[in-house]
């Protein structure tokens, strides 16, 4: 009993020293289809387009307040002067008949 005890410790330590790992297979390269990569373009397209959008929106408006920071207040009347003139002049071009206004 104490031989096969023996034996089996033996041929344990045996298979654990023998050992070999089972090579690696290189995972197989995986391409990314037509469909998915025109996809792809797509959405960063967009995105990008978005961003660009959002960074010029801000851009401006932050310059126009700094603008309206600089005008004197005679100039803020005047312009206040002229928008009012324009719209009255639209009311009035919206207000004849057969003209088309946008």
């Amino acid at each position: 009993m104490i031989a096969l005890i023996a034996l089996a410790v033996v041929m344990l330590i045996w298979v654990i020293v023998t050992w070999d790992e089972p090579a690696e297979q290189p995972a197989p390269e995986r391409r990314i289809s037509w469909g998915r990569r025109i996809g792809l373009g797509i959405l960063v397209l967009v995105l990008f387009l978005l961003v660009w959008g959002v960074a010029s929106f801000l851009a401006v408006r932050s310059g126009v307040k700094e603008a309206n920071a600089r005008l004197e207040p005679e100039d803020r009347q005047v312009l206040a002067d002229a928008v009012e003139v324009l719209r009255r002049l639209l009311e009035n071009a919206a207000a004849t008949p057969g003209r088309n206004t946008l």
